[in-house]
């Protein structure tokens, strides 16, 4: 993964974030009081969507930048910064157009009362949707936020490896890829950091991918190839499969109306990060 590229964006992001977002949330507040026959449903559907806004916007603004190496974390993190971005971009958007749309309807001496109401409903059901969305992006930032603690000195930590592949619906391990031979290696050297490490494996999986059995499989199947490739037995302290019971990033269900509708490079980020395989620390490194 190209790490330092996603941490200089992350970083770059997060300080644009910082700086833009205070001053459109202070204009979508006065445009939307400047707003005639604004309903008070409107009111209170934007109120919630602040709030939740806000909410997680501070607390990603507030989080400590990722260590280079931890890449899965800085991904995490950007994708919900610029999900956030993006929604905030879009309610500002539609509240300018309402704007406009108002002023138009006055310049014209129309029926306003009725046309302003439907388009508040209009923007009412905008908000409750990005109102659900950011209450995904609030569980991807609360797991996010549980990665960075990522350390093999820390009990109970978890290091994710999101780049080594397994045949479509098999055990087998795939490393002819370089960044799936580059995850294995990762693996071998974290198991390997310190005599007294010891760790479980847990696999998990994608809701395309949700078979229990075939997640211990895969698992077991790193087991095998860590302890051929020189890790002791005694440090894999138990080998788990999880299936799709623990996504990191919330995913659609098969056949859903929002599978349907998800942009394809989105749904493929999605699953490639849920697909991992997991180090739980059971006993850290000694400081």
């Amino acid at each position: 993964m190209k790490t330092i590229f996603y941490m200089c964006l992350l970083i770059h992001s997060l300080v644009l974030v910082s700086c833009t977002s205070l001053t459109k949330k202070d204009s979508e507040t006065s445009d939307l009081d400047s707003l005639k026959n604004v309903s008070s449903e409107l009111h209170q559907t934007y109120s919630e969507y602040k709030n939740i806004f806000d909410f997680i916007f501070l607390d990603l603004r507030n989080l400590p930048v990722p260590e280079q190496d931890d890449s899965l974390t800085a991904q995490l993190l950007l994708r919900i910064d610029e999900k956030l971005n993006d929604s905030q971009q879009l309610v500002y958007d539609r509240l300018i157009d309402l704007e406009i749309f108002q002023k138009k309807l006055q310049q014209n001496n129309s029926d306003e009362k009725n046309q302003i109401q439907t388009e508040n409903n209009k923007f009412i059901e905008l908000l409750k949707t990005e109102t659900l969305k950011l209450t995904y992006y609030k569980k991807d930032l609360s797991e996010a936020k549980k990665l960075l603690v990522n350390s093999i000195n820390i009990y109970e930590s978890r290091l994710s490896f999101t780049d080594l592949n397994f045949s479509t619906f098999s055990k087998e391990i795939s490393v002819n890829k370089e960044q799936s031979k580059n995850a294995f290696d990762r693996m071998v050297l974290y198991a390997n950091s310190c005599p007294e490490v010891k760790f479980e494996i847990h696999d998990h999986a994608s809701n395309n991918m949700n078979s229990s059995e075939l997640s211990l499989k895969r698992a077991q199947a790193v087991k095998k190839k860590l302890i051929q490739s020189g890790v002791k037995s005694e440090k894999i302290t138990a080998v788990k499969g999880f299936a799709s019971s623990q996504n990191l990033i919330v995913e659609p269900n098969i056949g859903s109306f929002e599978e349907k509708n998800m942009e394809p490079r989105e749904l493929e980020y999605i699953r490639s990060v849920n697909n991992r395989i997991e180090f739980k620390i059971a006993e850290p490194c000694r400081l």
